[in-house]
């Protein structure tokens, strides 16, 4: 019903806020620049640590996402 559908929605947004959606995209994002930056990799721990984080990140953003499509579908 319109009812669900709307309440669905806005259980969506609170979730887009507890997976701190639009941070995490900005955090992608720089994480993703200091990667390709000159030098990132002679700290091998330093590296390591930047792309689980990046990993970790996009598991979340993905987890929203498929929430999102499949309320949208």
């Amino acid at each position: 019903t319109i009812e669900l559908l709307k309440d669905l929605r806005d259980r969506l947004m609170v979730l887009r806020g507890f997976f701190d959606v639009d941070n995490r995209e900005q955090k992608i994002n720089n994480n993703k620049q200091l990667s390709l930056s000159p030098g990132f990799w002679e700290n091998s721990q330093r590296a390591t640590s930047v792309l689980k984080s990046i990993k970790l990140d996009e598991y979340w953003l993905n987890l929203y996402n498929d929430v999102k499509t499949n309320l949208e579908d």
